[in-house]
This record gives C-alpha cells, structure tokens and sequence, in this order.
C-alpha cells in the first residue's frame, strides 16, 4: 500500500511548522508523500477542524490517526491496514495503547484493555469512548458517511460526538489486540478543558437516542452529582420517563429530588428497592466494591437491566 502524510498546523507556535517541513524532505525522498498546510488565523480553531482539514487535502483510502504528541509504534500500519481490510466497510478500528509518560492514569489504561471484544466496546459505550481516538483507523468512505468532525470550538469532544455518531448510524467496532501507540497524558491537553457538564450532555442525548426511546420508564442509580447531572441533561421527554432515584444516602432518600425546571417532586428510593431498567450514575471502583456488592444483589443482566 502506498503510505501518505497529511499535517495541518492549525496556528502551531511550538516549531512543528518547522519540524514538518525537514522531515517532508526526508518523508518524499523515501517515496513517501507528505502534504503540509498551515490555518491562517491568529488562534487555533480547534481539533474537530484540523483534523478535517487534514483529510480534505489527503487522499488515501484508508485514515490513520496520529495526534502530534503521541507516538506510532513499529508495525502499526500493517496491523491495522489487515485488520481493516478483513472487517466491513462501516467499521471503525482502534487498539491498544501505552500511556506516556508510564504510570500515568493507570485505572483508564486498566479498563480500556479489559474491552476486548466488540460486546465489550459496546456495553461500555454510556461510560466513555471504549475505542480511544488517538488509535483510530477507518475507510475513508465510512469517514465520509459520517460528515467528519464537529468544528465547535471549544468546548466540544469532537471524538464522542463522532464516535457516537457512528453508533448511532449502524457503525461497527473492533479492537487489534497489541499496543501500538503511544498516548500522551499532560495536563494541558485539550481534553482537560472540556467541562464534565459538556460531557454529560453528549452522553445523555446519545443515551436517548440508543436506549431511553425504546423504555418506557428508567431508575437513575445515585442520588448525586452525577446522577442530578444526568437527570438535567436529558431532554424534557426523557426527564419525564424518570420514575425515581435510588442510593444508599438516608437523607438523600428522605429528601427525594426536586426538579426545579417542572416543579416535580421524584423518590429516592433505596437501591434495594429498585426496579429495572435502571441507568448508573456511580463511579465503579472507588466505593472499596460496596457498590459492585450492592449491584450484584440485583441480579440484573448488564445491557438489559442496566447501562
């Protein structure tokens, strides 16, 4: 397969303009193509439209992400280029990954390789993106299919939006079972500045649009931060199909919950009390397994009493 480069420096202060332009010599005289351009502003415009930028002016088939501080392991290419050829066209592709520097975020990392099979990177896809962008690899048709990345700036998770945007529209995912890049945890990342309310909005709607449409009526399990902002960032529609919370919190339970916007008074129900389907709003890991305990009292099917 023929290998092309395609950067945009979306008002790059840092040298990489540079740095492109001495290795897009050495790139094309390995017969490798690379084609640079660079955003005209005086301020960036944001990852969802850099990144489109970079695809409009590529033209390979295929499309392998790379952000600029994040690193390509040897064999990367092949590995996903047969493992792409071999899936359906509507298929979006990631693998396994290294956190740099080592040691950083290591719950994220832990969780993210437990997702092995599609099953898995399905049933966690209300959680967070089980295939992280920085390992992408998909046809460019499907790319196209799926209108490109959102180019709201800021405040915009332009991966999530896309990647639920896929689901939404029938895509398929699969994982390559090797770690294959290297991806940068820093604090000035991008990510770190898109709000948890932003975040929870997206997850909501998309939950929506896969899930809540479909039931009739759903328990939000916990009673706090989360499971209030979940409750706001439903649609009208879907507030309305919330029966009741549930949590181990006693004034939690003998306060219930007032939603200010309809003047709706919703229970609190104790967990032990609550009926299926029901939508989870605690973090797992962090009660020392007293929740994951809890839980497994319920003898609920994951996927089909709970998400």
């Amino acid at each position: 397969a023929v290998v092309e480069i395609s950067v945009y420096c979306d008002c790059c202060s840092d040298g990489s303009v540079l740095r492109v332009r001495e290795w897009k010599k050495l790139l094309e005289e390995c017969n490798v193509r690379c084609v640079m351009s660079e955003g005209d502003g005086s301020s960036g415009r944001g990852c969802g439209y850099a990144k489109n930028r970079a695809i409009e002016q590529s033209k390979g088939a295929y499309l392998c992400f790379l952000d600029v501080d994040d690193v390509m392991f040897e064999g990367r290419l092949q590995y996903m280029l047969d493992a792409a050829l071999r899936a359906p066209e509507n298929c979006l592709l990631g693998s396994d990954f290294e956190r740099l520097p080592k040691g950083s975020t290591p719950r994220y990392q832990e969780w993210c390789r437990s997702l092995v099979t599609e099953e898995d990177l399905l049933r966690h896809q209300f959680r967070e993106v089980t295939l992280v962008q920085p390992t992408w690899f998909l046809s460019r048709k499907r790319f196209d299919e799926l209108g490109g990345f959102d180019e709201g700036y800021p405040q915009v998770p332009e991966d999530m939006i896309f990647f639920y945007s896929h689901l939404q529209r029938g895509g398929r995912l699969q994982k390559v079972p090797q770690v294959l890049v290297g991806y940068r945890h820093h604090a000035a990342s991008t990510s770190k500045g898109i709000s948890r309310i932003k975040l929870m909005r997206v997850k909501a709607t998309h939950f929506e649009a896969q899930i809540l449409r479909t039931l009739s009526s759903v328990t939000i399990w916990g009673a706090g931060r989360e499971g209030k902002k979940f409750f706001m960032s439903l649609s009208r529609e879907g507030k309305n199909k919330v029966r009741a919370f549930c949590d181990i919190d006693p004034k939690k339970i003998e306060r219930g919950y007032h939603d200010h916007v309809s003047r709706r008074f919703i229970p609190v129900t104790h967990f032990s009390e609550a009926v299926s389907p029901v939508v989870i709003c605690v973090a797992y890991e962090r009660t020392g397994g007293e929740f994951e305990a809890n839980l497994a009292t319920k003898n609920w099917v994951e996927g089909e009493d709970f998400w």
